[in-house]
């Protein structure tokens, strides 16, 4: 096929799969019934409120939306951070990838994968944080790859920002904060200045929604604010329980992602870490990974996988030549429809 289809199908396919994703999502939102109390009385100083403030603030003003029942509205921003995530994830793979069909297929997967998944799809038709924490970590690892790549200012200081959001929206963002303090330092000597305020502007984004929403809730007279346990819970990916043995994640992780989705994840590992290109996001990771063992976060686990499996698939259909543009739709299903299937049941 032309290079203006391959360019078309980069363009438009992550942008597709959002789009379906957060239609399917508010579908599932609205019909699961899972819009209850938890929904309903979601707000500023709530649990999953003072302790999770920029999701908290996010809810408030969904709230306010002129469509449907309040809890729903509530769960849309769970539906709207997983499209995003969604969305996001798969420009990732195109920003590590090269600019033709296969790259493009393997986005195309890792969006869908990611989206399909059940433990990500569970989350992100259910009021809470952790939907937009990971679409934050996403966002995060791909401004990481703009500025490893030499992006300028506008990146850096927008990777700044969403560390902020991040920060106050769930405790596991702490686990990028390394890998972006070495990416700053490496900047810095590299010639660029935005190293030197983008710390601040971390602080101040984190501090400002911290402040805030203890503020808001003390003058709705709600004294309470986050506790140390709030914060603990929030480790977990929504299931009850705390952390469980790394098979027991393992086995969820394949039920999510499918035996193929495993697969290519597994193989995609490899092709990350060997090219120094896509070091970056092999570190993001690799960073991730052990948090997602250690607190069962079952969502984050999906979105490593899919992140690896999109490179798998970009390099697996990059071995059929000039035939990249056709080949790259089956190998997508195979990977996807599995997983689709499992979370459909």
């Amino acid at each position: 096929m032309s290079a203006t289809f391959d360019a078309r199908l980069q363009r438009w396919g992550p942008r597709v799969v959002a789009l379906a994703a957060f239609a399917l999502y508010a579908w599932a939102a609205a019909a699961s019934g899972a819009r209850d109390a938890t929904g309903a009385a979601v707000g500023l100083g709530t649990p999953g409120g003072a302790a999770a403030p920029a999701w908290s603030v996010l809810a408030h003003v969904a709230a306010w939306l002129p469509l449907g029942d309040h809890g729903w509205r509530v769960q849309l921003v769970s539906g709207a951070a997983g499209a995003l995530a969604a969305l996001w994830t798969a420009r990732l793979v195109i920003a590590v990838g090269r600019d033709d069909a296969a790259t493009a297929w393997g986005a195309i997967t890792a969006g869908a994968l990611l989206a399909a998944a059940l433990a990500f799809a569970r989350i992100a038709t259910t009021p809470g944080p952790t939907a937009l924490a990971v679409a934050l970590i996403a966002a995060t690892a791909l401004a990481i790859e703009r500025v490893a790549a030499g992006a300028g200012a506008r990146w850096g200081l927008g990777l700044a920002i969403l560390c902020g959001l991040g920060l106050a929206t769930h405790p596991v963002f702490v686990v990028v904060g390394p890998i972006v303090a070495v990416l700053l330092v490496v900047r810095l000597q590299r010639g660029a200045r935005f190293p030197l305020a983008a710390p601040a502007l971390t602080a101040l984004v984190a501090a400002a929604l911290w402040a805030y929403v203890p503020a808001r809730a003390i003058a709705h007279g709600d004294a309470r604010g986050a506790t140390l346990g709030e914060l603990a819970a929030m480790l977990d990916d929504g299931h009850a329980g705390a952390a469980i043995a790394a098979a027991d994640l393992a086995a969820e992780l394949a039920d999510s992602v499918g035996p193929f989705g495993a697969i290519a994840a597994a193989l995609g590992v490899a092709v990350l870490w060997r090219r120094r290109r896509t070091w970056w996001t092999a570190a993001v990771i690799s960073s991730i990974a052990p948090v997602a063992l250690a607190w069962h976060h079952g969502a984050l686990a999906c979105w490593a996988a899919a992140i690896a499996a999109g490179a798998a698939v970009a390099a697996l259909v990059r071995l059929t030549g000039p035939f990249a543009s056709v080949a790259g739709a089956p190998v997508a299903a195979l990977c996807v429809v599995p997983a689709a299937v499992v979370s459909m049941l």
